[in-house]
């Protein structure tokens, strides 16, 4: 079975012309390299927290061994790793950047453009193409004109790495049907497919759509009968499956260790979930009308509801569409539409269809349609004669080239000024971890009451010193350095408690604006607090108690000294650090009724870690007083007896086992704080 083509022959096939088809393709890569790379790390400015965890993950792996690095990854609902090894590659070479995250799926993205040439290039002969060159070098270009390719090239998630792994597949399944010896392009075939299956969710499709197309090949591909396909073709195919399985093996053997990983992050989108009200036929509906009707919504994913094609790739997209409809009898266009089918059941059967991010499987569909539909205006305008011919040829690259302007547009122009895009890629974030990089390498850094464990300060902050940057909310609880300058960045969550406390414990510091939004809008604050700048604590009541671990308790404040039955009461407790805590305390305080022979009784009380867990006593740095505060609602009415006292009692145990931390020549480990007075209602 010699490989099959259509322009094989006298002029078509001249040196000439294989010169000027590799030219090309060498220049349209180029041009995905400009537009893939341009601004890279400008637009989007904010480094997204599903790529910055990617990154994280990625850094751990760093000085690993190979083998110790996990099959997958459940964090962030369940990754598959193969973009995360390959991130810790680019991690290796550029360090943990936002420029070393967007490089991977960049030039991931570069590559997909010569893998749709190749792609064209071997479905052509099965589409009924006349122009095999044309077709191939404008399934290459028509992916240029998609904004949604240009979305997945500026975002470190799994589908980009897919969607170049699909279409190799595709291009070497296809191969081996077109060559006369093909079982190496099946074993390509299968290999690839196993990888992909380190890579996303839509990989475990590729078994179902090629159940659904090989038998149709075996049955109607012309020129074999279906015994002499099988006969040519059983060894390569049972080879795939082979190395296919052999490849994906160890994944699959973990997922049969831990099926909960396999179906994670399918059990959250499923539309037939509970908390999901869409109906399948608002489904359908989406899907049908996501090429020139409405797109996706998401922000991170295209410009909120652009549908997929621009105008000038509408009607080269529907003519294609017709030509695979019209020959779906045939494997070609058969196979075609099957994969559009199968490639978008992810978003179909998920939520907020479509989904561009989930039907990303579906793209190469959609630059053979295009594709097909402007051979189809070569084959027109080749039939008025060689001047119409040419007409006809520059008119096609024409309508993409122009589409390509438009989406270049689209993208740098209209997506990059979208207000939206500075809360969806964590711009303020990433603007706040910069300038907190670039403050003194000797001062501590504070976020409050976000920041500290958001996965982009994270990784952008990886290679600060140890203990410099920290955390807490301060809508609860503050942190303060007393014996080192410190930064301190309030994100608009707490413009308002946090900073008044600390602005009034540090009189020297300084306030300024941190981060501002597109919008114009205060984003985030900085208050700066000198070297040796001064520390008080007005409402302090000085109670000095030592406790030990490193913890001494320096004082309190009671928002009611004499509260009423039924008031709320918040209890402020100012503990001071000698030396680093070893342990993750949780603090209480409860008010107790203590009789004159030292029984007590809890009337009311509050256990919790230090902030709510946003100020766990195992970070505290010596040096800090740590601010806390605990609330509780005192008793409607009391049946102590006349001769008890009402006291706050405050410590801390650890929640394993409940034990209390030790207080010296303490038998109870408790600070008592009274006697107080109820007030009369």
């Amino acid at each position: 079975m010699k490989e099959t083509s259509v322009e094989v022959h006298g002029a078509e096939n001249s040196p000439r012309r294989r010169l000027w088809f590799w030219v090309a393709v060498v220049a349209m890569t180029a041009l995905t390299a400009v537009m893939r790379f341009y601004r890279l790390t400008d637009i989007p400015f904010g480094l997204h927290l599903d790529e910055a965890y990617n990154g994280l993950d990625a850094y751990s792996l760093l000085g690993k061994p190979l083998w110790d690095w996990p099959l997958f990854f459940p964090r962030n609902f369940g990754r598959e790793p193969l973009h995360i090894y390959l991130e810790a590659l680019v991690q290796a070479v550029f360090g943990p950047t936002k420029l070393a995250v967007r490089f991977l799926p960049a030039a991931v993205s570069v590559a997909v453009t010569p893998a749709l040439v190749w792609l064209g290039w071997e479905w052509a002969p099965h589409l009924g193409v006349r122009k095999r060159r044309h077709f191939a070098l404008m399934t290459g270009l028509a992916v240029l004109t998609l904004l949604w390719s240009q979305m997945h090239a500026r975002i470190l998630v799994r589908g980009g790495l897919f969607l170049l792994l699909e279409v190799l597949i595709l291009a070497s399944f296809w191969r081996a049907w077109n060559v006369e010896k093909p079982v190496r392009w099946w074993a390509l075939a299968g290999f690839l497919a196993g990888v992909s299956f380190y890579t996303y969710l839509p990989a475990r499709l590729l078994p179902l759509y090629f159940l659904l197309v090989v038998p149709v090949l075996l049955w109607r591909n012309p020129g074999l009968r279906a015994l002499d396909q099988v006969r040519v073709h059983w060894r390569g195919a049972t080879l795939a499956v082979v190395v296919g399985l052999a490849t994906a093996a160890p994944l699959l053997v973990y997922f049969f260790y831990h099926p909960e990983d396999f179906l994670l992050r399918s059990s959250q989108v499923v539309i037939f979930a509970d908390r999901v009200n869409e109906t399948f036929s608002e489904q359908v509906l989406g899907i049908l009308g996501m090429a020139f009707v409405r797109g996706d919504f998401n922000v991170r994913m295209n410009y909120p509801l652009r549908p997929v094609l621009d105008l000038f790739m509408v009607g080269p997209f529907l003519l294609g569409l017709a030509r695979l409809v019209q020959g779906a009898r045939r494997p070609g266009p058969y196979g075609a539409l099957a994969l559009a089918a199968v490639m978008l059941l992810p978003t179909l059967l998920s939520e907020d269809a479509p989904n561009f991010g989930r039907a990303i499987g579906a793209l190469p569909v959609f630059t053979l349609a295009i594709a097909l539909g402007l051979e189809q205006l070569l084959i027109w305008s080749q039939a008025r004669g060689p001047l119409f011919a040419r007409g006809g040829a520059a008119l096609g690259y024409g309508l993409l080239l122009a589409s390509v302007v438009v989406t270049w547009r689209a993208y740098f122009v209209a997506y990059a000024r979208l207000p939206e895009v500075f809360h969806v890629w964590d711009e303020g974030m990433t603007r706040m971890a910069y300038d907190a990089a670039s403050t003194d390498p000797g001062a501590r850094v504070y976020f409050a009451p976000q920041g500290f464990e958001h996965p982009t300060t994270q990784f952008l902050l990886l290679e600060q010193p140890p203990h410099r940057i920290n955390g807490f909310d301060s809508r609860i609880c503050v942190r303060v350095a007393t014996d080192a300058p410190a930064f301190y960045y309030f994100v608009f969550d707490d413009f308002y408690r946090g900073p008044v406390l600390l602005q009034n414990y540090l009189p020297d510091s300084s306030m300024h604006t941190a981060v501002v939004d597109t919008q114009g809008n205060v984003w985030a604050k900085r208050l700066d607090q000198p070297a040796g700048g001064r520390v008080q604590f007005p409402e302090q009541v000085s109670f000095p108690v030592a406790l030990s671990d490193g913890i001494s308790l320096q004082g309190y404040w009671l928002s009611e000294p004499e509260p009423r039955p039924g008031d709320r009461l918040y209890v402020r407790l100012f503990w001071r650090v000698d030396a680093a805590p070893t342990q993750d305390y949780t603090a209480f305080a409860h008010l107790v009724s203590v009789d004159s022979t030292g029984a007590s009784t809890q009337l009311a009380g509050a256990d919790s870690r230090p902030g709510g867990g946003s100020c766990p006593t195992n970070l505290w740095l010596p040096g800090e007083v740590v601010v806390d505060e605990l609330q509780f609602v005192t008793p409607a009415e009391t049946t102590d007896p006349e001769d008890a006292d009402l006291y706050i009692e405050v410590g801390f145990y650890t929640l394993a086992d409940g034990r209390r931390l030790d207080i010296p020549d303490n038998a109870e480990d408790r600070i008592l704080i009274g006697p107080l007075q109820l007030a009369t209602p």
